[in-house]
Parts: C-alpha cells; sequence; structure tokens
C-alpha cells in the first residue's frame, strides 16, 4: 500500500483518534484539534512515573460534551518512562490527557490523545493581545487635549508564530532527534523517543491533540503511527510582527530613522552640558514631620511607588506618601499600604486637606489627569480629584488591578483587573505542582478620562501593558534582527507607522506629556544605552546617551504643552542590569526640562539627596515651576520664562 499518512487540516475536519488504528479511519468524520502548551518541563530523569502534568489551551475548542476557553487547563500523566543506558539506547516517555477545565471552571473528564508534538515558541500563542482599537471595536471622535500624565509603561508586542497548515499524527517539528508514536504506549498513551539521548519536552512545547485514546494497531501495520524525521523537520519561523515588511526590506540594511538629530529641529545632549544650568537648594519645606520617611535601606530592583506628587492647578500641590503605620493586616493583605495626601496651598505654603487612602498592593496609585485631576488607585476602587482634592468620580473595579495606563492628555485610560480563572481547588493543585502561582485571566477595559467604559474584554495569559498616545495606541513590532518599528493604532482604525528604529537589546516605549514618544535602547556591541524624544509624527527633537551610572527614573511633561522634564539618577558605582539597589547607592538626581519644539534645554536641576522613588518631580500646569520631593524635602523651583534663561531659582518658602 502507498504512503497511508494522514495529512489533517488545523483548522478543518481532523481525524478523530478514538476508533482503531489512524491508518483505518479517514472516512470518519472528525472534530477539531486541541492546542495546548506544556507548562512545566516533562523528561525521564526530573519527571517521576505518575506524576500529573499541565498544559494550557490554546485556543477556543468545542464537542457535546466540554467546552475549552484560551488559557483552560488540560491534566494529564506521566504513564511510563525509560532512561538511556548502557542497555537501552532509546530513551521514552508515555503521556496521556484525561481531564480538561470544561464548562467555565470546573474539571471534567476529557480524554485526549498527543498526536503531534512542536518546538515551544520564543512568545506564547496566549501572549498575543490584539490592539485595543480592535480588541473593543470602537472609535473615539474628537480631538485630544495636552495634559499632563506620567509616562506609560514600556510595551513590546508579542508575536504570534504562524500555526503548521497541516498535522500529520505522529509528528514533531522544531525538537531535533524526536519521535512520536500516537497512541501505542500504555493506556493508549502517545510515547516520545529519541535514540542516543534522554527524551525532555521544555516548557511552552506544544501539543495537538484530539479526544479519545486510540488502540495500539495491528501488528501488520506497524509498531508506531507515522512520524515526522526529526533530520528533516522544519523549525519554528523567526519571530516577526503580523505585518511584516516586504522579503526586499527585510533584506536591506537597517534604518534607524530616529538617529539622526538636526538642529535646530532637535537637540543634542553633550557630555558637557550636564554642568550647565543647575541650581543649588536654598530653601525647603520638610515634610518629616509630618511622619514621611525615605525608606534608605530598602533593597528595590526597580524604582517604588512610596510617594507621589502633582499639581491640581498652578497653586495647589498634591503630595502623596505611604506613612508607614502598623497596618492591621491578614496575609492576603500582605503588601496594604495607608498613603497620606496633603493638599498644600503653593502660595502659603500651609497644608489645607489631608486624606489617608488605604491601598492593597505595592504598584503605583495616582496618575496625573486632564483639567488639573488626578486618577487614584484607593481600595477596591478607581477614583477621581479635582481641584481642593474633592472626589468627582468613582468607579468598582471588583478586582486586584494588573495594570493601568494613560494617553498623554489623560483622556483616555487602559486598565487591567485580575480576575481567578481556576475553581480554588485547581489553583492550589497548579501552585503545588508548578511551584508558582498560576496564571490567572485580566479582563482589560478602555475608559474615557471621566471614567465612563468604552469597551471591555477579557484575556488569557500574559498581556503586555498598553502604550497609550492621543491618538490611539503605540505599539513596538520587530521587523528583522535588531531592528523595529513604532506603529501607532489609532482609534480612527487607522494603523500608522511612526518610526523605524535599531537597538541592539530590546527598546523600552513610552509616551510623555503632552503628546511626545520616548524610546530608549542600546546601540554597537557594548550595548551602550541611548534615549530619544519623538514627536507624534516620529521627528526626533532629543537625543542623549546613559552612562554605566545614569539610569531613568521618571519622565513628565505641562498642561500647556510647552514643556517636559527627564529625570535622571545617577549611582555611585556601576549599574549592574537586574540587580537591586538602595536609594543610599544613589549619588544624585537630575531634572532635566525641555521645551516641546526643538527638545532645546530650559533649566536643569540637581537633586544632592534623591530617592528610590518613580513620581518625584512636577511641572505645574502654567509651567512656571517645578515641585521636587528630594529626601525629607519638598522643593519649589521657578522655571525661567525664556528657554534661552538656564538658571531655575528655588522658591523662598517657610
Amino acid at each position: 500500500m502507498a504512503d497511508r499518512r494522514l495529512v489533517l487540516p488545523v483548522a478543518g475536519i481532523l481525524l478523530f483518534l478514538s476508533c482503531v488504528p489512524v491508518a483505518y479511519c479517514a472516512s470518519l468524520p472528525v472534530p477539531p484539534l486541541v492546542e495546548a502548551e506544556l507548562l512545566i518541563p516533562v523528561s525521564v530523569y526530573g519527571t517521576s512515573v505518575g506524576k500529573p502534568i499541565y498544559a494550557r489551551v490554546v485556543s477556543d475548542w468545542q464537542s457535546p460534551a466540554c467546552a475549552l476557553r484560551p488559557g483552560g487547563i488540560l491534566k494529564g500523566r506521566l504513564v511510563a518512562a525509560v532512561a538511556r543506558s548502557r542497555s537501552a539506547k532509546t530513551s521514552s516517555l508515555a503521556l496521556v490527557f484525561d481531564s480538561g477545565e470544561c464548562v467555565g471552571r470546573q474539571m471534567k473528564s476529557l480524554p485526549l490523545t498527543v498526536i503531534a508534538v512542536l518546538a515551544p515558541l520564543p512568545s506564547s500563542a496566549l501572549d498575543v493581545t490584539p490592539p485595543l482599537n480592535e480588541a473593543v471595536g470602537i472609535g473615539i471622535e474628537g480631538g485630544m487635549r495636552n495634559v499632563m500624565t506620567a509616562p506609560a509603561t514600556a510595551n513590546r508586542q508579542l508575536v504570534r508564530e504562524e500555526r503548521p497548515a497541516t498535522v500529520t499524527p505522529g509528528s514533531v517539528v522544531g525538537l531535533r532527534g524526536l519521535r512520536l508514536s500516537v497512541g501505542t504506549g500504555p493506556e493508549g498513551s502517545s510515547v516520545v523517543s529519541a535514540t542516543g539521548q534522554n527524551v525532555r519536552l521544555e516548557r511552552g512545547s506544544r501539543f495537538y491533540l484530539v479526544p479519545g485514546t486510540t488502540l495500539p494497531p495491528p501488528a501488520a501495520a506497524g509498531a508506531t503511527a507515522t512520524t515526522a524525521a526529526p533530520s528533516s523537520a522544519p523549525s519554528p519561523p523567526p519571530a516577526v510582527s503580523s505585518a511584516a515588511d516586504p522579503p526586499a526590506a527585510l533584506a536591506s540594511v537597517p534604518v534607524d530613522e530616529t538617529e539622526t538629530c538636526s538642529p535646530p529641529h532637535c537637540s543634542i545632549v553633550l557630555p558637557d552640558a550636564n554642568a550647565a544650568a543647575t541650581a543649588r537648594t536654598e530653601a525647603s519645606v520638610s515634610i518629616a514631620e509630618l511622619h514621611y520617611a525615605p525608606r534608605l535601606h530598602r533593597e528595590a530592583y526597580n524604582f517604588d511607588h512610596e510617594a507621589a506628587v502633582a499639581f491640581l492647578g498652578p497653586g495647589e500641590l498634591l503630595c502623596t506618601f505611604n506613612s508607614h503605620p502598623l497596618v492591621e493586616r491578614s496575609a492576603a493583605e500582605d503588601a496594604t499600604r495607608v498613603i497620606r495626601a496633603l493638599l498644600v496651598d503653593v502660595t502659603t505654603m500651609r497644608v489645607t486637606r489631608a486624606l489617608d487612602w488605604r491601598v492593597f498592593d505595592d504598584k503605583q496609585y495616582l496618575w496625573p489627569s486632564y483639567e488639573n485631576r488626578v486618577l487614584v488607585h484607593v481600595g477596591d476602587e478607581l477614583r477621581v480629584y479635582g481641584p481642593g482634592l474633592r472626589l468627582q468620580n468613582k468607579t468598582k473595579l471588583a478586582g486586584p488591578l494588573a495594570f493601568l495606563s494613560t494617553s498623554p492628555s489623560g483622556r483616555t485610560i487602559a486598565l487591567g483587573i485580575v480576575r481567578e480563572r481556576h475553581s480554588p481547588e485547581i489553583h492550589r493543585q497548579l501552585q503545588r505542582d508548578l511551584e508558582r502561582p498560576p496564571e490567572e485571566d485580566v479582563e482589560v477595559r478602555l475608559l474615557d478620562g471621566d471614567l465612563r467604559l468604552l469597551g471591555s474584554w477579557v484575556h488569557s495569559g500574559n498581556i503586555a501593558v498598553p502604550v497609550l498616545s492621543n491618538g490611539g495606541e503605540l505599539r513596538l513590532l520587530l521587523s528583522s534582527a535588531q531592528r523595529y518599528r513604532i506603529v501607532e493604532y489609532g482609534w480612527n482604525k487607522q494603523r500608522r507607522n511612526v518610526a523605524s528604529i535599531v537597538s541592539t537589546c530590546t527598546p523600552d516605549l513610552a509616551s510623555v506629556p503632552p503628546n511626545l514618544i520616548l524610546v530608549s535602547g542600546c546601540a554597537g556591541v557594548t550595548r551602550k544605552k541611548w534615549c530619544r524624544v519623538l514627536k507624534p509624527d516620529g521627528q526626533p527633537i532629543l537625543k542623549t546617551s546613559c552612562s554605566s551610572p545614569e539610569m531613568m527614573q521618571y519622565a513628565s511633561g505641562n498642561d500647556a504643552g510647552q514643556l517636559f522634564a527627564l529625570g535622571v539618577v545617577e549611582a555611585a558605582g556601576a549599574v549592574i542590569p537586574g540587580a537591586s539597589f538602595r536609594a543610599t547607592d544613589l549619588a544624585e538626581g537630575r531634572i532635566s526640562i525641555y521645551n516641546t519644539q526643538d527638545g532645546g534645554l530650559v533649566a536643569k536641576i540637581r537633586i544632592p539627596s534623591p530617592t528610590a522613588t518613580e513620581q518625584t518631580f512636577a511641572l505645574s500646569p502654567d509651567g512656571h515651576r517645578v515641585a521636587v520631593l528630594s529626601g525629607s524635602s519638598i522643593l519649589f523651583y521657578d522655571i525661567p520664562s525664556s528657554a534661552a534663561a538656564n538658571q531655575p531659582t528655588p522658591k523662598a518658602t517657610n
């Protein structure tokens, strides 16, 4: 008989293997495949026979008895394991899956047979998130005003690999030396084997499964179903964006459209410019007696959110900080903080109002918004406070806040709320067997600046924090090796290429008021850090580089749209990426204020006692002053009205 392999379309009608040997089922109607990713490594040495094996469902699947959704759990077992030895040159693993999270969060009996194994992808298919404008099917009409807000968290596009067009039962793709025998093991399990090596399947390995278990084929049919030759199995394609450049463009030399910075439209920060435009602090307002004390010896890997300052108008400053009281808490509230909010009259330097907010995590809790307002995460609510620290609006979250991102104007908000994916029993089992907390679902909401809901959906898997511009969502797409494109997915349903950049490390992307783009990356084999500020059309207005001891701390802008500021701290010694640090390791801070037209330096302020906190300064809406949190004091500086002036003067205080 000729080649008896069955080639099955992934998205079409597929083989139902619970009948009889594979070769005899070609004429039967068949259900679609279940696609899943292995959650823990499985090997002949590291996994004992009988130990549970978990896989995560990648796409929706439904049968009359069960409905699986993305992120759902499949539970199986290692039925048999044979290690390579002197007498046994071939090692093998026998796997069977027998239950899944059907109909919501309940685990039900669901016999499944593995018919194909593929190598892990660089990024999980579940970690791919659609653009916000596509996911909710909305359009935001009208212009957006330029208002101060904090920069958005860095976002990177996670790219979905193309699935194979067809799947041959018994095929192994991208895993050299491995073979798969479908349904030939104990209890109808599928057997993964290798000669000359011990079998190991890494976390993220992909399975294609069909309902039911197979019976061993008759002797005449051979010991195994068809297998793909390991030596000729194609490797997974390289990670590229869903909108890849044409082949000719990919083969060309990478071009960085933001590299050129030509005065007078763009400014370059030179090393000797750091000594100019400085001022010494001669007056300050102490807030130590108001129970603020920076935690100087706390180890951290990132700048924390123990304090934040924001203007609620030209004459009002909101200063918030962790008051560190003795908080009675349960094990579920081990990160509870009491944030003290003080409203300071800038003219009299008096505290006119004080509030205490209970915050249940250690993440960012305050974001500047439009029209002299702030957005605050308090307890289980998201609140809007306006001038006078008066509550203007609020909405219930009904769950832990996973992330929050605002547009530079503050008129669009994207947030994620953690939703329990599994039942309590399954959650405990997964945490015990995976030795880490299992993933949860995230409900993504898109709101306007008044907290009105524009759209929402539930995402299963990890989700990158979106970076919002005033016109849509910014994403960083990988085009080819070391080449990236900044793309804006507009609320008007249009996609626009902003700029192309070249970086030897994965770049970081953020938006900065009034409507600027902050991108940082690496240059050359030494991976020296660089930072650039772009206009919405991709035109660079500022170009700078960072030495080893320097770390970007914060970026902000003002209501009038004339200024933006970058905060940098310098460590006493070289900074090792990924290493922990303390506030005592920081030598000094530096806030540089630029105009938004050409990136010209307006003022520079040196902070002798920087804290390891992110939101330590704020520009007033009118652009006339800046407030800085330094040590246990608030410093007020007058910003020169002329861009040519470069000596900020501290405002005298009592």
